[in-house]
């Protein structure tokens, strides 16, 4: 999967996280920017680089960390405390710019990547993407 460099750098901005929040399993809370190889939608396929997610709010924190997919179809959308309880929430910043790709609006189009990769329920697109990213 090439991309064009110049549409690549011309998507690429600086991000300064200010008070973000990512959840954590408790046991986690000591080292929370902790990162291990996932399976999440931009995750390397071969285990070449780590990530971590972070959200803007704790709602969607929790969405993304802990809910996902399960109330999917499910009339009775009830958290117990019991299923929340071994899990923490960090609050994190960055001191300088990261550098990221922007997807946001129209960067997956002007990239000819299809919108499945940051939107699609399989998760295949997306690390294609990434791996493809990452290698550039």
């Amino acid at each position: 999967m090439k991309r064009d460099p110049a549409t690549v750098n011309d998507l690429v901005l600086g991000f300064q996280p200010f008070s973000y929040v990512r959840v954590i399993p408790s046991a986690q809370m000591t080292m929370p920017l902790g990162m291990g190889f996932g399976f999440s939608r931009v995750s390397s396929p071969g285990q070449r680089f780590r990530l971590v997610y972070l959200a803007r709010n704790l709602a969607t924190a929790i969405a993304e960390a802990i809910i996902r997919d399960r109330f999917e179809g499910v009339s009775d959308r009830v958290l117990d405390a019991t299923e929340i309880e071994n899990w923490a929430v960090a609050a994190l910043s960055a001191p300088a710019p990261l550098t990221v790709l922007d997807l946001r609006t129209t960067g997956l189009r002007r990239l000819g990547v299809s919108t499945n990769a940051a939107r699609g329920k399989s998760h295949d697109k997306g690390r294609q993407l990434s791996e493809a990213v990452y290698e550039a």
